[in-house]
């Protein structure tokens, strides 16, 4: 995998594209990567919905490669802290191919984010949005059913949640030495 430097984090430059026995959409993970539900991220077992929760959201690496984890939403904060705050962050991190409608995209530090979209399992296994936007897990949960996501739109960069089951794209971080 690509890797980059932003601030005081080193970063995957590419969506994870690790196939594993719990993600079901992996058809073009040479470009766009894998998705993955929460569970399959970050290795929990949720077949029992109430008991889907972490003790701690820390240094999780589940999917990611040894000396690598999952991202916390307050490590993506601070990436985006990194390269001037979430209104800039959009056209900073953003592939310059890929996205529709995207205008003044630098992909300045080589992020590199592809608008892989989200497979949504709920919606009878359906892609969204490919081409339009980017959805990334973090280790963050909400609770027993939600967990964080990070959603990037050209213009637009927000944290929202995710039912556990839908399945996301996943960038990995590197573990503090």
């Amino acid at each position: 995998y690509k890797i980059v430097k932003i601030g005081d984090q080193w970063w995957m430059a590419q969506n994870l594209g690790y196939v594993s026995e719990g993600n079901q959409e992996c058809g073009n993970r040479h470009v766009m990567g894998c998705f993955y539900s929460w569970s399959t991220a970050l290795g929990v077992d949720c077949s029992d919905l109430s008991e889907c929760k972490l003790k701690s959201n820390e240094n999780i690496q589940g999917v990611c490669p040894k000396g690598w984890h999952i991202p916390t939403l307050r490590e993506w904060s601070a990436l985006f802290e990194s390269v001037g705050g979430t209104a800039y962050a959009d056209a900073r991190l953003i592939s310059r191919t890929g996205w529709k409608n995207a205008l003044d995209v630098s992909d300045t530090v080589g992020f590199s984010m592809l608008p892989a979209g989200f497979y949504n399992k709920t919606a009878g296994s359906a892609h969204e949005g490919v081409g339009t936007y980017a959805r990334f897990w973090t280790s963050t949960q909400w609770n027993s059913h939600l967990a964080h996501h990070i959603f990037i739109k050209y213009g637009r960069i927000e944290t929202s949640s995710s039912y556990k089951m839908v399945e996301n794209s996943v960038r990995c971080v590197k573990d503090d030495d």
